[in-house]
């Protein structure tokens, strides 16, 4: 059973909104950055978006805070379940002409009130610079081709914090652990004097676990969509040769249409076969029971993360 929430002013959308979706009066840098080596070294790229988040979703003078987090978790909804695209999430608040009060009273671009918060906002700590291009999507050398990235928002086990009444309750956002490591540092906002940036260490999985389950926060986290669907050849070992006309082309050991037609030219036989998506269903029983003897599904939940 899926759970949205919505205000009396419910508009709603249809579908998964995406970059082809509703004109929006404004529009995020058009530019995609270009990040170089592993995609987790820049995590702190994430880091400055999850300042700029929870600002957002903590500070009553940027917006209806609550609203906020109705929208962002109907969006998530919308997608099964799996992070929204942060594109996505800008065109459904144009669309739904949702009001943002900075960096202008009334403005309506969830970009500009995230670089507002993100440039006026400190962490305890210090992190790299913001790089104002990285928003939607970014680019990154895979194998041999540059290739798109979309920038994601999430909610871990979105249900069980739905009907836990975590919607109601301050955020903390940070970079998914699951997908760029442990320990991982978190965002939360004290509204006390003007309001400022708070920040938290989740040292391991059990942490994490306990910080989603405890019930005190609305836990959001940034991610990374990779869509693109390349052709790939299932390589191996070659053993002993190939052997001509076992309804088998066998590429590893160098068969070919060329040396063997009758199995590797009839490609009514010989088909690419990849999976597409891997989806970990519904754990809200592990979370709720607070059970740490599952680590077979925490192990694929990690291995299928972003593959």
């Amino acid at each position: 059973m899926s759970v949205l929430f919505a205000n009396c002013k419910k508009q709603t959308v249809s579908g998964n909104l995406d970059e082809s979706s509703k004109a929006s009066k404004n529009s995020p840098p058009p530019n995609q950055p270009m990040l170089s080596g592993q995609i987790v070294s820049h995590v702190d790229q994430w880091k400055r978006l999850s300042i700029g988040y929870t600002a957002l979703f903590n500070d009553p003078t940027t917006c209806n805070n609550a609203d906020l987090k109705i929208h962002i978790n109907n969006l998530i909804a919308l997608n099964q379940g799996s992070p929204a695209r942060n594109i996505t999430a800008y065109n459904e608040f144009i669309y739904n002409n949702f009001i943002f009060n900075k960096p202008t009273l009334g403005h309506n671009d969830l970009y500009d009130a995230l670089t507002d918060q993100i440039l006026n906002c400190t962490p305890p700590t210090k992190i790299n610079n913001w790089d104002p291009s990285f928003f939607g999507s970014f680019m990154h050398l895979n194998g041999l081709a540059n290739q798109t990235y979309y920038i994601t928002i999430g909610m871990p086990s979105r249900i069980f914090q739905a009907q836990n009444g975590n919607l109601t309750k301050p955020a903390f956002v940070l970079p998914d652990p699951e997908v760029f490591g442990f320990p991982m540092t978190g965002y939360g906002f004290n509204p006390v004097g003007g309001g400022s940036i708070t920040e938290f260490t989740l040292m391991d999985e059990d942490a994490y676990d306990d910080l989603i389950e405890g019930g005190t926060h609305l836990v959001l986290t940034l991610q990374l969509e990779y869509e693109y669907l390349d052709e790939k050849e299932i390589t191996g070992n070659c053993e002993g040769g190939f052997t001509p006309n076992d309804l088998h082309s066998d590429g590893d050991c160098g068969e070919n249409p060329q040396n063997s037609p009758s199995d590797c030219g009839d490609h009514q036989k010989n088909k690419v076969e990849y999976l597409k998506q891997i989806r970990i269903n519904n754990d809200v029983a592990d979370r709720r029971n607070s059970n740490k003897s599952i680590p077979l599904r925490k192990h694929w939940e990690r291995a299928s993360s972003n593959n």
